[in-house]
C-alpha cells in the first residue's frame, strides 16, 4: 500500500477534526516506522505476518484463520468483528482477504483500536 492509498483509507473513516488529525498523525507514524524496517528482516512485513495468519497457505485469509492468529496473540476479537473487518477489507467480494487486501484489513483493525481506545479515555487525542 502506498502512502497515498493509506490517506486515501485513512479520511475515508468518518470522524471529527480532532480525531482526524489525531488519526493522520498516527497513520504518518506507522507508515514511517514500517518503512525503517531492515529490508535484509523482510522484503515485505505485510507478506510475513499474512503467510503466519494463512496456515493452510491458500492465499487466502477465511474469518477462522483470522480468529485463530489473533486469539493466539491475545487479541479479543468477536465473530461479527472479524466479519466486518472482511468486509472493509474484501475488494473482489469472495469472503476472504488475499495478500493484496490484507494491508487494508491491518488498517480497518487499527482505526477500530484507536476508536476503541478514544472511547475509554473521553475523546482525548
Amino acid at each position: 500500500m502506498t502512502w497515498d492509498g493509506c490517506c486515501q483509507l485513512a479520511s475515508a473513516v468518518p470522524t471529527d477534526t480532532v480525531a482526524c488529525k489525531h488519526r493522520c498523525l498516527v497513520t504518518a507514524q506507522i507508515w514511517e516506522r514500517r518503512r525503517r524496517i531492515p529490508s535484509t528482516t523482510y522484503n515485505d512485513p505485510l507478506a510475513h505476518i499474512f503467510s503466519e495468519f494463512d496456515k493452510d497457505g491458500d492465499g487466502h485469509l477465511t474469518s477462522e484463520e483470522i480468529a485463530e492468529a489473533l486469539n493466539s496473540r491475545n487479541v479479543e476479537i468477536t465473530p461479527e468483528q472479524i466479519r466486518e473487518f472482511i468486509r472493509a477489507a474484501d475488494d473482489n467480494n469472495n469472503g476472504t482477504v488475499e495478500r493484496a487486501e490484507f494491508p487494508q484489513l491491518i488498517f480497518h483493525m487499527a482505526i477500530a483500536d484507536l476508536k476503541s481506545v478514544q472511547s475509554t479515555d473521553g475523546g482525548a487525542a
